[in-house]
């Protein structure tokens, strides 16, 4: 009897202890966070990402994994949100607010012309500022039903040619690849704006069908446009801002633990790693850039002025306009980007 007894007590804690290791596996899995991305993994910005990715499953002791789509493998820079939303992806990146004019009217302002210098650092701080403190721009990104998980600013946009542009009658009858407020105020001087996404870019010069693109410093280099144009443009024009959503099925899924470590670290510690990564990049793309022969045109500050003076009727005062319709104080956004950008401009 006590030698039956002894086998079943045996069995029995041989079982609790399989139990107890197959619960153990089950909760030591991480959760999978299928991350969608239109570019190539070897970017400033997507090495930013990866750094922080990293730093999230570390942070969080591994209860999550991010799961990496680059180069549009899941959806296309402008499908994105539609792919997050629809579940394709439980997180990814929406590449510029003008790729979605009449999603994110309000925050269309971020993206007009020469708003301001070409700080992507400030850029960044002042728009997660203005998300925190500006009713109508919070609304606005919330009522996509997707959770932000950050906003950030890139290396401003500025002009990759075939022609020199050295004066605003130079951008006159040539085809440009440009979009968003930019496209706008091409169009309104002369010149012929092509719809196009960076990704699409370089066979479009590669053929003709553009002589100039609006592009970034960071990506002018990584997809090989040295091989397609001769000029390039300093400063930048336009501030590009990124925003980084989440599903919100997928959002909900996740330890308390872990949304707590996103809502109140991930931001800032994103914006650490990208802020660091555009700064190490921009000389260093520039001077590949210069090694292929590209050769820069510098913007006088003269010239400069009659762009953003030519630039406030079609752009701004119809951003405005659009804003009035709608009952928002749109000049009240612009002074307070104004204030803040001061607030966090850098020098370099």
């Amino acid at each position: 009897m006590n030698g039956i007894m002894r086998r079943l007590f045996c069995g029995l804690i041989g079982l609790i202890i399989a139990m107890t290791f197959t619960v153990s596996l089950a909760i030591a899995k991480p959760i999978t966070i299928k991350f969608s991305d239109p570019s190539s993994s070897n970017q400033a910005r997507t090495i930013a990402l990866k750094k922080w990715g990293d730093w999230l499953e570390k942070k969080t002791g591994n209860q999550v994994k991010v799961e990496w789509y680059w180069s549009g493998s899941l959806a296309k820079a402008k499908d994105n949100i539609k792919a997050i939303k629809g579940g394709i992806a439980d997180m990814g990146t929406n590449s510029s607010m003008g790729y979605h004019k009449s999603l994110f009217p309000v925050w269309q302002f971020a993206e007009l012309i020469m708003l301001g210098p070409a700080d992507w650092g400030a850029h960044s701080r002042t728009v997660k500022e203005l998300y925190e403190t500006t009713p109508e721009l919070r609304a606005e990104l919330d009522k996509t039903g997707l959770k932000l998980i950050a906003i950030y600013g890139v290396h401003p946009s500025h002009f990759v040619s075939k022609k020199p542009i050295v004066k605003l009658e130079d951008l006159k009858g040539m085809r440009i690849r440009a979009f968003g407020t930019m496209a706008t105020w091409l169009k309104s001087i002369g010149a012929a704006p092509v719809g196009l996404t960076i990704y699409e870019t370089y066979e479009a010069l590669q053929k003709g069908i553009v002589e100039a693109s609006q592009s970034y410093m960071y990506l002018n280099d990584k997809l090989k446009f040295t091989e397609v144009i001769d000029y390039a443009n300093t400063p930048g024009l336009q501030n590009i801002t990124v925003t980084m959503f989440m599903n919100k099925s997928a959002w909900d899924k996740l330890p308390a633990n872990v949304r707590k470590v996103i809502e109140t670290e991930g931001w800032e510690k994103l914006l650490e790693f990208m802020i660091d990564e555009w700064d190490k990049d921009y000389d260093k793309s520039k001077a590949a850039m210069r090694d292929k022969g590209v050769t820069f045109i510098e913007i006088s500050t003269k010239e400069l002025e009659r762009w953003k003076k030519s630039a406030y009727e079609p752009v701004y005062s119809k951003w405005l306009a659009n804003m009035k319709e709608k009952g928002i104080d749109g000049q009240a956004i612009l002074d307070r980007y104004s204030k803040l950008y001061k607030k966090y401009e850098r020098t370099r």
